[in-house]
């Protein structure tokens, strides 16, 4: 399956759907919302909270990489995928690079 990614500053942007480009981590402690969570490495963080700081290098952490988990995430459920299929992720880079 491709899934096209638009990793912006404000928003992270698939075919089917958008959130805000900011993440929260939480530790190890379930946050006490439901929504928009994403569990990694035994870390929760919740997704879609704020957006990111305008960073020239968008791989100096991990933020971009764990939003993009949670843009694969909703995407697949949005197309009514099994939640473990092969992906291709189709991204663009910005015109500096």
């Amino acid at each position: 399956m491709i899934i096209g990614i638009d990793h912006g500053y404000y928003a992270i942007k698939t075919r089917n759907c958008s959130f805000p480009a900011g993440i929260t981590p939480c530790g190890s402690h379930e946050p006490h919302t439901r929504q928009n969570v994403l569990t990694f490495g035994g870390c929760f963080f919740v997704c879609g909270s704020g957006r990111q700081p305008i960073q020239r290098d968008k791989t100096a952490n991990d933020n971009y990489y764990l939003l993009t988990l949670a843009a694969i995430a909703q995407e697949l459920q949005a197309r009514g995928a099994p939640r473990e299929c092969g992906v291709t992720i189709a991204a663009g880079l910005p015109l500096t690079s």
